[in-house]
């Protein structure tokens, strides 16, 4: 399969995309419209967490577009040991906050998945939720294949 690529530069895509998603983060977020949307999926959402939380204990998990944290905090509880980044200052700000209130270990930075400041062979399992269309996929893969 052949994608086609935007001709932005990789700096401006990725500014745009932390515009858009800083937005949700605020009481007026413009993407209130489309809840309803993702309302409808929740029954297949809640079935791919059920997926994800299995065998997770002692595992080295990494969270592509973590938002606030809840999915990061919740394989917490369970004990992983879990990174989550997100380009959203404002959303990584959040999820600090939260796992500093719920006293749990995990690392939440300001990052975009397709320049990942880890090392090869870091995780055990990666994951991301409603992302990849964000993504420059060749892009994104090559990281996480490498930091996997």
């Amino acid at each position: 399969m052949q994608y086609q690529f935007s001709k932005d530069s990789l700096g401006d895509r990725v500014e745009r995309e932390k515009v858009f998603h800083e937005k949700r983060y605020v009481a007026d977020d413009p993407r209130k419209v489309i809840h309803g949307i993702y309302r409808l999926a929740q029954d297949a959402k809640s079935h791919y967490y059920e997926l994800l939380c299995q065998n997770i204990n002692g595992k080295v998990i990494l969270e592509l577009g973590c938002g606030k944290g809840d999915i990061c905090l919740m394989l917490s509880e369970q004990g992983a040991t879990i990174f989550g980044i997100d380009i959203s200052p404002i959303a990584i700000n959040e999820a600090k906050k939260r796992s500093i209130e719920k006293n749990l270990k995990s690392d939440f930075r300001i990052m975009d998945a397709e320049n990942l400041d880890f090392e090869d062979g870091s995780f055990d399992i990666i994951f991301g939720a409603g992302i990849l269309h964000h993504l420059n996929l060749e892009k994104s893969l090559k990281e996480i294949k490498r930091v996997l």
